[in-house]
């Protein structure tokens, strides 16, 4: 079985190589763009390395020229490095090996160049919706540089450094304060003192609600020991917001601007998807980020058995 699955992975790097030197001939600009995806696998040649991830992180480039000017005009470019950026953070690959990676492939590219522009901004796009703490370094190096030029979207990028820095682990969670459904105002901030979950979820949200009969039973084994849950609605319709609270039994404060994605606490904590959970310690500083109930309940027994 695994032989034939390797043989398989040769045979589609071997055929891929073939591909581009064929494109090439018949029409360089094609077959240049089509080198952007050219990755011959650690299988196929492991070229000295002793793991895949260090052959992919290393190597993911080594069949495009970098030097070749025409990837000035190629904007696929910048896709390229934003989809390299995004696998990294979804594997969950710490900070100090991607950025040993990130600097490799950088640093084949002139950096007055255009291409080295599209790359850098693919990895800090590709970081920032993934929420990668490396977003820090990569969105200062790139505001840094590109600030003078006065884009708005490179100016905005300083509002998104500040915001991220305060949502990385040991940073202090950003205020939030809303109505809940009654108009009573809640905010975050009034929770010092005790370890908070932050949940930004929705009625319609099916995962969300799923997740709901556990967490609402670590709430009721944690709550007098000082664990209270901040509910975050992404919701647009009152009626299905005040539904969903009564029918999963979410008896903690709950605030919603009724905004949808439009949400404005959504916008401040840069939530892209739900759910998405913030645990808290008494502080208000970020403990934990996207805990699943399985993985807030272990959080939970090592705070409350120290």
């Amino acid at each position: 079985m695994y032989a034939a699955a390797k043989k398989a992975v040769v045979d589609h790097d071997a055929d891929t190589k073939v591909y581009i030197d064929s494109m090439l001939g018949v029409d360089p600009f094609l077959g240049k763009l089509a080198a952007i995806n050219s990755y011959q696998s650690f299988i196929t040649d492991p070229k000295g390395y002793t793991s895949e991830l260090e052959h992919y992180g290393m190597e993911f480039f080594a069949g495009i020229d970098l030097k070749d000017s025409a990837y000035d005009e190629l904007t696929f470019l910048f896709e390229a490095y934003r989809e390299y950026a995004t696998t990294f953070a979804k594997l969950g690959i710490d900070r100090p090996i991607v950025e040993k990676f990130f600097d490799h492939n950088l640093q084949r590219i002139d950096p007055s160049r255009p291409a080295y522009k599209n790359a850098l901004g693919g990895l800090v796009l590709g970081l920032q919706s993934s929420q990668h703490p490396a977003f820090l370094v990569y969105g200062k190096r790139f505001f840094e540089k590109y600030k003078a030029e006065g884009q708005p979207h490179v100016l905005a990028l300083e509002k998104s450094l500040v915001n991220a820095r305060s949502l990385l682990e040991g940073g202090e969670a950003p205020e939030l304060s809303g109505m809940d459904p009654d108009g009573n105002k809640h905010n975050l901030s009034d929770l010092r003192g005790k370890y908070v979950l932050v949940d930004f979820w929705a009625s319609w949200c099916g995962p969300c609600r799923r997740e709901n009969p556990a967490v609402v039973k670590l709430y009721e084994q944690y709550h007098d020991q000082g664990f209270e849950i901040f509910g975050v609605s992404l919701d647009r319709q009152k009626e299905r917001w005040v539904k969903a609270i009564d029918e999963d039994g979410l008896v903690w404060n709950h605030i919603s601007d009724l905004k949808g994605w439009q949400s404005e606490h959504a916008a401040l904590y840069g939530v892209r998807s739900i759910p998405t959970t913030i645990l808290l310690d008494k502080e208000g500083k970020v403990l934990k980020r996207k805990l699943r109930a399985h993985e807030l309940e272990q959080e939970l027994k090592k705070l409350f058995s120290k």
